[in-house]
């Protein structure tokens, strides 16, 4: 018998498979059930194909109408694409050779969802797509897939490729998910002869032959003519068989009997090696090797190719391959027996680590604290903050926001912190959390961000929304209606109020808290008739809205010469109004503002006051009023736009009209006063009698008592004064 290395492609027997029955051809001895590696349970959106792993003792059958398989079905002998639409009841059977039989059903449905994607066209070409490392498998990035059935997580769409040629022929199912459609592509994952490293042996000639099933019984035959010595043994005769301790080497000599012991050949019989997994890290791929290089290996039953000295598998990404692989190996071409070795090649992504945050929606009203969970190690990386005074648009968020995937060496590993997000002073605070997984086999998970805005001061009021939602004042959850916004005045030292729409019916509102009322496109509020505005011990801030009562009732049990209605009451506060109509209409006196110990000011705003007998555009004490470039209108018998008691009033720049038939611009007392660049109108409201060589009776604008300090009065225009 010639003993020789034969060079050939190593192909790998099955014992076990770990997760999605990847391979056909993979069993254990004793499994002789047929195993249905597709189609699957559940609704696809292509064709799906029949894969069956056939015993080798064992013939398949198999019908898709619901029909017996035995009687009405089809001899299976491959891989066959099932191109039938709806319900479909797949019954397959088995018959052994003992003529026993099983039967295995599976129910799927086929609703069609053509697409142009290459994954879809490639699988409507046969029962399966074809990979290798030279052959990848692009996905779109729109898309989210995972390997095999009910497996995660499902991963961003990417090109599906190998890093080595792979020597490991199998099958893997593949679903991809394309928003509400389901497909699922059986991939095969070809087998490469680049994927073995091929022995290179000199050849020897031995007139016997040598079998060895299970490594330590050597039946020798044809050597009649032949001696042995093992180990320096005396020669023997041989044919026969031969038990040998494999744990260590053995030296073999033989000869012809006729031959001198000087002719006598040898060689060393090595010990049982192992099988050796080289690999990096369980995400890598793997080298399959003989710990003796005298060794070589292949699959059980290969007759035609040549043995190996190592051997190289890799999966694609989302796969996860646990599996013991066995192989036949070979001394000089003897068979020695079978090796076995666990391998695992993970490259399934872990589960995306999982934010938990006391917020409960995107807008935070409070300071949050946040935590991160995964069951692996966790990385993680914190934006910039990002602070705006007056709140954030969607669009701002969505320009700021970032997804996390930037450079992986500004992640750092987290080891169970706690994050505290607080708020700012006055605005908003937009904060970005990343975070990735990372598994024990080097797996990275796809990134996950948190992100929330914490805003204690910012409410959204907006009429024109029909709220189908809890309305919390957020800008995606705005309040609908002005009494809401009652809800959360002077619940903190500070709140700012962006208003849009029209509102009516309005209630009183009191302030004892700082506030900014920010007007969009000309809010328009109008007060209930009686309802106010009270700001006590605050300052407020209004800009570009138009406020507005009308009262047109008369109060009843009340004497009008004591009792003046009002739309503002300020104390130990302040005012500001920028961009501002304020209109205001009473039944008999009033006052549009009463100030006390407060500031009120006025810039590029309107103030209108209509009452039946007295009317005053602001009554203030100790206070300091100012008015500029604004206009106020005061219209009644009696009237005056400024009262002022022991204060100081600056008027700059402004215009105020006067319809009355007694009235005057301003009414100083005890006070400090600037009016500079103005202009005073002054128009009756009844006709006025004057008899002839009589001269009409004319009223100073300003009036100030002698405790009064004037400081300017310059430059002012007067029409009918």
């Amino acid at each position: 018998m010639i003993i020789k290395r034969i060079i050939c492609t190593v192909c790998l027997s099955f014992i076990t498979l770990f997760a999605f029955s990847l391979a056909a051809g993979i069993r254990t001895d004793s499994d002789r059930s047929i195993k249905i590696i597709s189609p699957a349970p559940g609704t696809w959106s292509n064709y799906q194909s029949l894969i069956l792993d056939v015993p080798e003792d064992a013939v398949a059958f198999y019908s898709f109408t619901g029909d017996d398989p035995l009687y009405s079905g089809f001899a299976y002998d491959g891989p066959v694409l099932i191109e039938k639409e709806g319900p479909i009841v797949l019954r397959v059977a088995a018959v052994l050779n003992d003529n026993s039989s099983t039967e295995q059903k599976i129910e799927y449905t086929v609703t069609l969802r053509p697409s142009d994607e290459e994954f879809y066209l490639r699988a409507l070409k046969g029962a399966f797509v074809p990979l290798s490392s030279t052959l990848p498998m692009p996905l779109p990035s729109t898309v989210k897939y995972c390997i095999g059935d009910s497996q995660t997580p499902y991963i961003s769409g990417r090109t599906l490729s190998l890093e080595v040629p792979n020597a490991v022929e199998r099958y893997i199912p593949l679903v991809i998910q394309d928003f509400s459609s389901y497909y699922r592509v059986m991939l095969r994952l070809e087998s490469e002869k680049e994927a073995a490293a091929l022995a290179n042996e000199t050849q020897e000639t031995f007139p016997f032959t040598i079998n060895c099933s299970n490594w330590t019984d050597f039946t020798v035959s044809g050597a009649d003519s032949v001696l042995f010595s093992l180990d320096g043994s005396s020669w023997t005769e041989g044919s026969g068989t031969i038990k040998l301790d494999r744990s260590i080497d053995h030296s073999i000599l033989w000869k012809y009997e006729i031959e001198d012991d000087a002719k006598a050949r040898s060689f060393i019989l090595p010990a049982k090696p192992s099988l050796v997994v080289n690999q990096t890290k369980g995400s890598s791929p793997l080298k399959l090797s003989v710990s003796n290089s005298a060794f070589t290996f292949k699959k059980s039953a290969d007759k035609i190719s040549s043995p190996a000295s190592s051997w190289y598998a890799d999966g694609i990404y989302g796969e996860h391959l646990s599996t013991v692989l066995t192989v036949e190996v070979y001394f000089k071409g003897i068979r020695q027996g079978v090796l076995s070795a666990s391998v695992l090649i993970d490259k399934q992504p872990p589960q995306k680590p999982e934010f938990n945050s006391t917020s409960k929606s995107f807008y935070a009203r409070d300071a949050v604290t946040v935590q991160i969970k995964s069951d692996e190690q966790i990385y993680y990386a914190v934006s910039e903050p990002k602070i705006s005074n007056f709140g954030f648009s969607d669009l701002e968020i969505s320009a700021l926001q970032t997804n996390g995937n930037g450079n992986l060496k500004e992640y750092t590993l987290y080891k169970n912190a706690t994050f505290i997000l607080s708020e700012n002073k006055g605005g908003a605070v937009l904060y970005a959390l990343h975070a990735y997984a990372q598994d024990s086999s080097g797996n990275v998970s796809e990134h996950e961000s948190f992100s929330v805005v914490v805003d204690g001061y910012n409410y959204y009021v907006n009429s024109s929304i029909t709220a189908d939602y809890v309305s919390d004042g957020s800008p995606a959850r705005p309040f609908t209606e002005m009494e809401d916004v009652v809800k959360v005045l002077n619940q903190k030292d500070y709140a700012r109020l962006h208003i849009t729409g029209n509102f009516r019916d309005v209630p009183s509102l009191a302030f004892t808290k700082d506030c900014d009322i920010l007007g969009i496109d000309g809010a328009h509020i109008q007060f209930a008739p009686e309802s106010s505005i009270t700001i006590q011990d605050a300052a407020v801030s209004i800009s570009g809205c138009i406020l507005e009562q009308q009262n047109t009732d008369e109060i009843k049990n009340r004497e009008d010469s004591i009792y003046q209605r009002r739309l503002f009451f300020i104390e130990n506060a302040s005012l500001y109004l920028d961009n501002v109509d304020v209109i205001y209409s009473a039944f008999r006196n009033a006052s549009l503002m009463q100030s006390y110990n407060s500031t009120v000011r006025l810039k590029e705003t309107a103030l209108t006051i209509q009452a039946l007998s007295y009317a005053s555009g602001i009554t203030s004490v100790g206070s300091i009023i100012g008015c500029i470039s604004s206009s106020v209108s005061v219209i009644a018998p009696t009237a005056v736009a400024f009262s002022a008691s022991k204060g100081s009033l600056i008027m700059d720049s402004s215009s105020i009209i006067v319809k009355a038939d007694l009235g005057r611009v301003a009414e100083v007392s005890s006070s400090m006063y600037y009016i500079t660049n103005n202009t005073f109108s002054f128009s009756g409201l009844s006709p006025v009698k004057v008899s002839a060589g009589s001269s009409k009776k004319t009223v100073e604008p300003v009036w100030s008592d002698y405790t009064s300090v004037q400081k300017a009065y310059s430059n002012n225009t007067l029409t009918g004064f």
